[in-house]
C-alpha cells in the first residue's frame, strides 16, 4: 500500500510534468524530485533550478453538520472505491479530481451506488477518446451523480501513473490577489532554507484546479494590475485542467 507522502510525491511528479510540457520556455535539463525544493531542474553542473509547488485554495467547510475531518474522509473514500471500480474493468491512467458538493450526506447503503456510478460516467465520457493525444475533459453538475458539482479529468499518454482525488478538501477558488499573495508568502519563508543549497534560481508554481467562469473571463486583467514582492525569480499561477499558465512574477 502507498503512503500518503508517496501519493503526494506522484502528483507532484504528474503536475510538473503537465506543467513543462505546457511552459514552452521550460529549460531542458534532467528534474529531480527532493524534499526542499520539490524539484531541482539540472541544467548543467553549474546551472540549476529549484522549483516548488504549492497549491491555491479556499476551505469550503463552512457550518457543517459534521468536521471537516470527517467529510474530507468520506470523500476520499468514495474515491477510492471509484477509482478500484473503474481500474478493475479499464486500462487508462487519469489524473482525475472530483468536487463534491458542500451538503454532502450519504449513507452506507448508497456509498457504493455512488462510487459505481462515478467510476460508468468516467468510462462513459473516456472510452471513446484517443488515448494516443493529451485531452481534458470537465463533466458537470448537470451530467454528475447527485452530491457531485464538478468532475475533472486530464490524460496524458506519456503520464503512466494514475491519481484521483477529491480535490484535496477545498472548492473551485475565487481568485484574488489577497489569495496568491498568502500562498507565496507561506512558501516565502522556506526560500531561505533552499538559498544555502547550490541552485542558481527558484521558480514557484501554484496550482489551481480550475477557477469559476466569472473569474476566467477576467483573469489576464486582472493579473495584468498585479505586482507581487517576492524573492522567487519565477512564479507561475497554473490552472491546470484548464492548462493555462500565468506569469506573475
Amino acid at each position: 500500500m502507498k503512503t500518503p507522502s508517496k501519493i503526494q510525491d506522484e502528483e507532484e511528479i504528474s503536475i510538473l510534468k503537465y506543467f513543462s510540457k505546457k511552459y514552452s520556455d521550460f529549460p531542458k535539463g534532467k528534474l529531480v524530485k527532493t524534499e526542499s525544493p520539490d524539484f531541482i531542474l539540472k541544467i548543467n553542473p553549474k546551472k540549476s533550478i529549484g522549483i516548488e509547488l504549492t497549491k491555491l485554495a479556499q476551505s469550503k467547510f463552512l457550518d457543517q453538520e459534521f468536521t471537516p475531518h470527517q467529510i474530507e474522509s468520506l470523500e476520499k473514500d468514495i474515491v477510492k472505491k471509484a477509482k478500484m471500480i473503474y481500474e478493475s474493468k479499464h486500462n487508462l491512467k487519469f489524473y482525475l479530481n472530483i468536487f463534491f458538493s458542500s451538503n454532502l450526506k450519504i449513507s452506507k447503503s448508497n456509498f457504493s451506488k455512488l462510487a459505481n456510478d462515478i467510476a460508468q460516467l468516467i468510462h462513459n465520457k473516456t472510452f471513446e477518446k484517443d488515448s494516443s493525444s493529451y485531452y481534458s475533459i470537465n463533466i458537470e453538475k448537470s451530467e454528475s451523480p447527485k452530491y457531485i458539482d464538478l468532475i475533472l479529468i486530464t490524460y496524458h499518454p506519456e503520464v503512466k501513473g494514475s491519481i484521483w482525488d477529491n480535490a484535496g478538501g477545498y472548492s473551485v477558488p475565487e481568485l484574488s490577489k489577497e489569495l496568491l499573495e498568502h500562498r507565496i508568502n507561506k512558501k516565502e519563508d522556506k526560500l531561505k532554507l533552499y538559498q544555502k543549497r547550490k541552485i542558481n534560481k527558484f521558480w514557484l508554481v501554484i496550482t489551481a484546479d480550475t477557477f469559476k467562469r466569472s473569474t476566467s473571463f477576467n483573469i489576464n486583467n486582472k493579473i495584468d494590475n498585479w505586482t507581487f514582492d517576492s524573492k522567487f525569480d519565477k512564479i507561475f499561477l497554473f490552472e491546470l485542467f484548464g492548462r493555462k499558465i500565468y506569469e506573475l512574477k
